[in-house]
């Protein structure tokens, strides 16, 4: 389950996984900007049809709408 160890993400860094409701999930990459995420998103949905969206805040994943407006509070503070 190694992702490092998989050859099937070989053209991605940065592969992580997370288990969710008895499934493991991959992840590639960390954005702080949701715009640059959906950039990285679109490349990569090219290649990896189901792939998705999924957002984390302090270690605990939360829907992407919530990250998106965190961003945004975050950007008003500033």
């Amino acid at each position: 389950i190694d992702p490092q160890k998989n050859t099937e993400f070989k053209n991605l860094s940065d592969v992580d996984f997370f288990e969710s409701n008895g499934w493991y999930k991959y992840t590639t990459g960390k954005f702080y900007q949701f715009d640059e995420a959906n950039t990285a998103f679109q490349e990569i949905k090219k290649q990896y049809k189901d792939a998705f969206l999924v957002a984390f805040y302090k270690g605990k994943k939360i829907s992407v709408k919530k990250a998106h407006k965190l961003e945004k509070k975050l950007r008003e503070k500033n």
